[in-house]
């Protein structure tokens, strides 16, 4: 087992995956968990970076007091989603030239995989997946495309992250503009509203930004917007993604439900935000704002409030901040407060973050993977504009 292998597993197996074709996967998160162990321990990297070891510590160090005092039920899984991430981490602590050149293979691999199962599982109206809930069906204009990582929002999350890095990459414009309208198609497939109206978003932002760089906009920006348009007219008039159109942004069904929850804040005392909250008050704070009987908050803020407390998020925020931060300097201010702050907000929408690993996995190997100076040592340079970079090399 070697990175390359490891980064392919934890792509491509993702919980649905697993449930498809009869494997645990709690089981396979600490077999790839060990795996990643084992990996740096070969390469000598297993203390290279110090603030991933001071965020798994911390992690279990709360995990396990959440589990003295409510019980394994529940808080086991959230502790391993939250373990799993840095410990992949670690392995990719030092990455070369030629190792960061087939990562970025294998992962514009998965994202053409991920688009188009998306896309096939639409066109055909069937989920290929096997699912823990029952989906709805193709006529119903709730129908999602599932792919491999629980969730639709999850996958819309995750394709959602790497359509941001490749539209304010140094790609060729014909390359990122192509692979962002085959990633749109898929997010309308997905049928998610918040990941629709974001991606829509970022790319009106890219649209005025180039405007203003360049006095103008480029004949070929306007024919993409031109056939983007089109593509969407279409996708929407058979039917696909149109829960925005039939309910909006905000509907009392689902949209209300994620915003009334925030309402449980008001219910905690001081207490309650230091060091979380039983699963049995969880429940029943969740029905009486939300209508939500089965204490599932929809909101990952919200469930690491409920199962560590407020002084766990400001552990696990600020670390995660201190992983980021040596790859994201390197980029424009601008473009960094703009796939950082995309990527915050979308996942704040949905519980993605405290149900699976691998969105967060993906963005922070994102951060390093398309730093400009890095994107350009590790791709041929007939698919990168010539740009100016900072002197430093990032540290990987």
């Amino acid at each position: 087992m070697n990175s390359k292998a490891l980064l392919i597993l934890i792509l491509f197996i993702g919980s649905n995956i697993a449930r498809t074709i009869g494997i645990d996967y709690k089981l396979f998160q600490i077999i790839i968990m060990a795996f990643a162990i084992a990996i740096a321990c070969k390469n000598k990297i297993i203390f290279h970076n110090k603030t991933i070891i001071t965020l798994s510590i911390i992690i279990l160090l709360f995990g396990f007091h959440a589990i003295s005092l409510y019980g394994a039920e529940g808080s086991l899984g959230i502790l391993l989603t939250l373990l799993t991430t840095p410990i992949l981490l670690i392995p990719y602590n030092r990455i070369t030239s030629k190792q960061g050149n087939i990562y970025f293979k294998i992962l514009c691999i998965f994202f053409i995989s991920e688009c188009i199962f998306a896309i096939l599982s639409t066109i055909t109206g069937q989920i290929f997946v096997k699912l823990p809930f029952e989906a709805a069906t193709f006529n119903t204009t709730e129908f999602r495309a599932y792919t491999f990582h629980g969730t639709s929002l999850s996958d819309a999350l995750i394709v959602t992250t790497i359509m941001s890095f490749i539209l304010y990459s140094p790609l060729r414009e014909k390359y990122k503009i192509c692979m962002w309208i085959i990633g749109f198609i898929s997010i309308l497939c997905f049928n998610c509203r918040a990941a629709i109206v974001m991606n829509v978003g970022l790319f009106i932002i890219y649209i005025l930004r180039n405007i203003l760089k360049n006095g103008r906009i480029k004949f070929s920006l306007i024919f993409f917007i031109i056939l983007i348009s089109a593509i969407s007219y279409y996708i929407f008039k058979a039917g696909v993604g149109r829960r925005l159109l039939e309910h909006g942004l905000y509907d009392e069904n689902s949209a209300a439900v994620r915003t009334n929850t925030l309402l449980v804040l008001t219910e905690l005392n001081l207490e309650d935000f230091i060091m979380g909250i039983p699963k049995n008050l969880r429940i029943v704070y969740l029905y009486n704002y939300s209508g939500n009987a089965n204490g599932i908050s929809e909101n990952f803020w919200i469930d690491f409030l409920f199962e560590y407390g407020i002084i766990f998020i400001f552990f696990w925020f600020f670390l995660y901040y201190r992983i980021c931060y040596p790859f994201l300097k390197y980029y424009s201010k601008t473009n960094a407060f703009i796939l950082t702050t995309a990527f915050a907000i979308l996942a704040s929408t949905n519980n993605s973050l405290s149900t699976t690993f691998v969105p967060l996995f993906v963005f922070i190997i994102c951060c390093y993977l398309f730093v400009p100076k890095i994107l350009y040592s590790i791709i041929d340079k007939k698919y990168l504009v010539a740009l100016k970079y900072k002197s430093k090399n990032p540290k990987s």
